[in-house]
């Protein structure tokens, strides 16, 4: 993900939400509060490639939104990695909308001579997947096996967890529950100083919409 010139990742993040709140402003009336209270649960979803989107300037994220007479929300999404496969993005999503929706609208966040929001098209949160541990409290980590094998595998990675911090599981620890597409992943369970790892093979939604991984420290 591209940052300002001479501007943080996180203070160019700042900027674009700034912009991007005005620029919302102008689809909805208010965006709902009562939001801002629920518990949300961690997306981890694939974006494809921009090739087909015509926008002058530097792409620098995504923006999912629902809008409905009843809710309205927004949420600017982290870009944590790119591949030919797509942008894998991270983003929290309240319970009330999780829970009755599963469409989201997918804005591409330009920024050129002026800051451009692109619609993209449209995002299902397809697969919930529930993270479970023995004792609980576990910290997890939800890393795609293609990049866990090319970036992590092979590296002291327990030695510097800050590397995963991207791919933290930041709505909760375990027991919990994220919602994913049809990736393969590698999943990292951190109890105090104990590590854990499994390799989940996402089965099509229609097969299983829910699945689960579980580990128990106190027997490995």
């Amino acid at each position: 993900m591209c940052s300002l010139k001479g501007f943080s990742q996180t203070d160019s993040l700042r900027f674009y939400a700034s912009q991007l709140d005005s620029i919302y402003s102008k689809w909805v009336n208010s965006p709902d509060s009562t939001l801002k209270k629920d518990s949300v649960i961690t997306a981890f979803l694939h974006v494809n490639p921009t090739s087909k989107i015509k926008a002058a300037g530097t792409l620098q994220g995504f923006a999912l939104t629902y809008n409905t007479p009843e809710i309205n929300w927004y949420e600017l999404a982290t870009v944590i990695d790119k591949d030919s496969v797509g942008y894998l993005i991270k983003v929290r999503i309240p319970r009330k909308i999780y829970n009755q929706h599963k469409m989201l609208t997918c804005w591409a966040v330009w920024w050129g001579r002026e800051t451009q929001v692109v619609k993209y098209g449209g995002i299902n949160m397809r697969i919930k997947l529930t993270l479970q541990s023995q004792p609980q409290k576990a910290s997890v980590y939800l890393i795609p096996h293609r990049i866990w094998k090319s970036k992590f595998e092979n590296t002291t990675w327990q030695d510097h967890i800050g590397l995963l911090s991207d791919y933290m599981v930041d709505s909760d620890q375990t027991n919990t529950a994220v919602t994913i597409d049809e990736t393969v992943y590698t999943v990292v369970f951190k109890l105090g100083n104990k590590f854990l790892t499994r390799t989940h093979y996402t089965r099509p939604m229609d097969i299983e919409p829910t699945q689960k991984v579980t580990v128990d420290f106190q027997n490995e």
